[in-house]
């Protein structure tokens, strides 16, 4: 992003001081600019899922060793009752 930002600041310098510059020129970094967008978006969303994946994860383990937990009690109990 930071290398579009020096072409656009290039291109704004060379429009101001050429007559003859082509606008044409800009609309094409425009659409660079917009491509590293999208892409930057896109690699957010998978980063965004795989952290909820990993999350997701971790929160089931948690979850069956809180379940063993409770049955390993359980268990003590019935034998401490029995």
């Amino acid at each position: 992003m930071e290398a579009l930002m020096e072409q656009f600041s290039s291109l704004s310098d060379q429009a101001l001081g050429d007559r003859s510059f082509d606008p044409s020129k800009i609309e094409d970094l425009m659409r660079l600019f917009e491509v590293e967008a999208h892409e930057s978006w896109a690699a957010t969303e998978v980063e965004a899922h795989e952290s909820w994946a990993a999350t997701e994860l971790e929160a089931r383990v948690e979850e069956i060793k809180a379940e063993v937990a409770l049955h390993s009690a359980m268990e003590e109990f019935r034998r401490f009752n029995a």
